[in-house]
């Protein structure tokens, strides 16, 4: 199942496969993989609005109480996947025999120097990729909203509330055909954006927008899969 640390102070969130791989990571930051896990954690209800506002590019002030403030993140989370690759685990150095001085010089020091500096490589690492995740979720999440925006204006319009507006479906995938580039899904199995990307993939001639919205697709998917080159619209 995948899990979830979040760098509060950094408002940033890390997806990993496993609750198991995030916590080889240490125990530093809230670590979670299920709604009742992060409400077992010390995140607080101004800690989700921070981070669901940085992630959706949304300006609420406050959740109704923190047991929705963490359902609603958690639907937001969804849309991450962990990464193909995670790093290996990080495990104290075992203590071996050694002939040097017992002040910590010679071989054995320059081990601990080496193990040192490996870990910090590893955690800059960490915080890096958890950065650029977070921003290609908000990135998703700004691409969704105007395209809700749109699609809601073009409800208006057609129920007669307002004069003009779009078509429903509208947008910038309005009127193209959507083809899937992978034969594989690379969507995590079980997730929203598996079973959007499931219609993609079963259409050998490709789809059209508005098809792929009444077969139960999302747009914030489609923005996602675009973005990453698992699909195209032409």
């Amino acid at each position: 199942m995948t899990a979830f640390r979040f760098d509060v102070e950094g408002n940033t969130v890390r997806v990993f496969p496993s609750r198991r791989a995030a916590d080889q990571m240490g125990n530093s930051q809230p670590t979670f993989d299920s709604i009742d896990g992060m409400l077992r954690t010390t995140i607080t209800n101004g800690n989700m609005i921070n981070l669901y506002n940085s992630l959706t590019n949304e300006t609420l002030t406050k959740f109704r109480d923190r047991e929705t403030g963490a359902k609603r993140l958690w639907d937001v989370l969804q849309a991450l996947s962990p990464p193909e690759a995670t790093e290996p685990a990080v495990t104290p150095d075992t203590e071996t025999p050694c002939a040097g001085p017992a002040n910590g010089s010679g071989e054995r020091g320059k081990e601990d120097k080496a193990a040192k500096a490996k870990r910090r490589a590893i955690q800059a690492d960490e915080n890096i990729q958890a950065k650029a995740e977070t921003k290609a979720l908000r990135d998703a999440g700004r691409a969704a909203k105007v395209e809700a925006q749109e699609e809601a204006r073009a409800a208006r319009a057609a129920s007669g509330n307002m004069k003009r507006g779009r078509k429903a479906g509208s947008g910038m995938f309005f009127g193209k055909i959507l083809h899937a580039l992978k034969d594989v899904n690379p969507r995590r199995a079980g997730s929203r954006g598996f079973w959007s990307y499931e219609i993609l993939r079963t259409a050998p001639n490709g789809i059209a927008y508005a098809d792929y919205l009444a077969a139960g697709g999302r747009s914030v998917d489609l923005h996602w899969d675009v973005d990453k080159h698992f699909a195209d619209a032409k």
